[in-house]
């Protein structure tokens, strides 16, 4: 559900979804402020039995922060909104996911150089791998509504009846 302003609230995620934008927005406070954060983002990894997609996340939004073509909207960890940017990257993982790589790696595209969406390409496909090994598995239905042109492999799209037209 969105709020008025158009942000999703931070409450509606499901728990991996929430892990990776705390993790992001706290990355990049850390980024910004000089604070150290890594111990705090590795503890949430821990405690969803993926210790080792801290490091993933780590590649991922390194290569963001050297390759963005612009300024991306990833708010403090305290923002009780999910603002169009971290749904975007929140995106990029459901979709990776899914076994959309190509629909991952154009969004990317559509936010930093080739060279770092490629990179940041390999983190996330890491990190969704972790995740869905500890038995964490992301929503990606809005996400492929918005992103995906053909249903994703193994999924059936039957045509809509004429009586619904």
């Amino acid at each position: 559900m969105l709020s008025a302003d158009g942000d999703l609230p931070r409450a509606a995620l499901p728990l991996a979804d929430h892990a990776l934008l705390w993790t992001m927005q706290a990355w990049v406070v850390g980024h910004c402020h000089g604070g150290d954060v890594a111990g705090r983002i590795t503890g949430v990894y821990a405690d969803l039995g993926a210790p080792e997609a801290a490091g993933y996340l780590d590649g991922f939004m390194w290569a963001m922060s050297q390759g963005a073509t612009r300024l991306l909207e990833v708010n403090c960890v305290c923002c009780p909104g999910v603002s169009a940017d971290e749904r975007a990257l929140l995106d990029v993982f459901a979709l990776q996911q899914e076994g959309r790589g190509e629909e991952a790696l154009e969004l990317l595209g559509s936010m930093m150089t080739p060279g770092a969406a490629l990179a940041a390409h390999g983190g996330a496909r890491r990190l969704v791998a972790a995740l869905n090994g500890a038995g964490h598995v992301l929503e990606a239905t809005e996400a492929l509504r918005r992103h995906s042109l053909v249903p994703p492999p193994g999924r059936l799209v039957l045509p809509m009846p004429r009586w619904m037209h």
